[in-house]
């Protein structure tokens, strides 16, 4: 259970790999990449929550990210601690990119934040979502697209070959439709996933899921 402050998001937190997807290498950092599955029901509740806080989902699950780390620290200080985020800008392309388009996509947007202990996790959500529209209102965002092309007619296991040959800390962000259908096989957006890397400037990655032309976190 990852909850701050009496605010919970997830029903249960496990290391996983999505279905389908090995891409067969080792870090010897030790960075992780995390699964955290949401239950239905909490998932609803935890939006309505967001939203009559005036913030985003996305915001939220950074907000008690953020206050989860920062609760690793053995002193009670206040922490300058940085998120870095994958934002959907294909909505900035001109001309705008299909949702459906196959491809990989991703923007990543660094912000930072002083965390105190007890801090609430509303206001930080709030600076977490003005800093990321600021960040891209001053065009400090860029739109990373790894078009298929001709190998996603080709069809998953072209795909699946593909992606698997990513370099590492390569975060999929987008996963369209082929002709021939979809590209991710059994895979289904029921969870919020994040790479978490030992490093002083990115402690924390959160990535943006796309299924079907939904937009999920």
């Amino acid at each position: 259970m990852l909850g701050v402050g009496g605010l919970s998001a997830v029903g249960e937190g496990r290391t996983a790999r999505f279905p389908g997807f090995d891409a067969g290498l080792s870090s010897a950092s030790g960075a992780n990449f995390l699964e955290l599955v949401f239950e239905k029901n909490a998932t609803a509740a935890f939006v309505t929550a967001c939203r009559r806080a005036g913030t985003s989902l996305h915001a939220g699950l950074g907000a008690i990210q953020l206050l989860t780390v920062n609760g690793e620290f053995p002193d009670t200080k206040q922490h300058r601690l940085g998120l870095v985020s994958t934002i959907d800008l294909r909505k900035k392309v001109i001309p705008r990119t299909p949702d459906r388009m196959p491809g990989v996509y991703f923007s990543m947007i660094r912000t930072t934040h002083a965390v105190a202990p007890g801090f609430a996790p509303w206001p930080l959500a709030r600076d977490i979502d003005r800093q990321l529209a600021e960040s891209v209102g001053r065009g400090h965002g860029h739109l990373v697209w790894l078009g298929l092309g001709r190998i996603a007619r080709l069809g998953p296991a072209a795909f699946r070959y593909l992606s698997n040959r990513l370099p590492p800390s390569t975060l999929l962000s987008h996963i369209g439709n082929t002709p021939v259908g979809p590209v991710s096989g059994d895979i289904r957006v029921l969870s919020f996933s994040m790479t978490v890397c030992p490093l002083p400037m990115t402690p924390i990655v959160t990535v943006t899921n796309v299924f079907e032309g939904r937009l999920f976190a």
